[in-house]
């Protein structure tokens, strides 16, 4: 899909986002990360606890971890992910763009999503060797390494 242009947000800065990964490893563990219904992103709840603590109380906080967000499957399309020589990650549900601009994916199945960008949809597919994004547009984006 085209990318979205920078004056979006004001922001240009470079991708700076972790894409938090769940270990299947008993020795290995990291706090569990849910998908907030509000915008798709992954957090975990100490994260929710510092984004929401002037807003609401610990308590509305917790309920809502527990009532509302979502426990996260990792799904085979997340991960980052090389277009143009560029940079995206998907993580949750949402697409970050190397320019810092995120974007909510509507999960279509565990190997596809859309995006609404510039009020076009647009389509992606996980190729079936898991290494190539195939867009409706004609783009392919090629998985990358972490950072």
């Amino acid at each position: 899909p085209p990318e979205p242009s920078t004056d979006l947000t004001g922001s240009s800065s470079p991708l700076r986002i972790r894409v938090m990964r769940q270990h299947a490893d008993a020795g290995e563990s990291e706090e569990e990360a849910r998908i907030d219904p509000q915008d798709g992103k992954l957090r975990t709840l100490e994260q929710l606890r510092r984004a929401c603590a002037n807003r609401y109380s610990q308590a509305e906080i917790e309920a809502y971890w527990q009532d509302s967000c979502r426990p996260h499957v990792l799904q085979p399309f997340e991960g980052y992910w090389t277009h143009n020589s560029k940079t995206h990650a998907i993580q949750g549900e949402a697409l970050y763009w190397h320019v810092g601009i995120e974007t909510r994916l509507e999960v279509q199945s565990p190997t596809s999503f859309a995006i609404q960008l510039d009020g076009q949809t647009h389509e992606a597919h996980l190729d079936a060797d898991g290494q190539h994004l195939s867009w409706s547009d004609g783009d392919r984006w090629i998985r990358a390494e972490d950072p």
